[in-house]
């Protein structure tokens, strides 16, 4: 997706599959991520991690979801939702 908006993407999910997501997407140019997760405590680690790697302020952590869209200029979805 060479001419996706980059500016700023919403990212529900933290665990195993979003930190992949998060450091490809970071490393693609992204300049913010809004990360989105229901244990919170694992979204504001992996933001922690984020930023030590790629620099601060490259994420942070929005537990509404939808104020996080209203920022965003995409969304990148990676739960494990309807995988049953």
């Amino acid at each position: 997706m060479p001419k996706a908006n980059l500016r700023s993407v919403t990212l529900p999910g933290a665990g195993g599959a979003g930190a992949a997501v998060a450091h490809a997407v970071l490393t693609l140019s992204a300049q913010h991520l809004f990360l989105c997760d229901l244990e919170h405590n694992r979204a504001k680690a992996l933001a922690s991690g984020l930023c030590n790697h790629h620099g601060a302020p490259c994420a942070s952590v929005e537990a509404d979801i939808s104020a996080a869209m209203r920022q965003s200029t995409g969304l990148i979805h990676a739960t494990p939702t309807s995988i049953d």
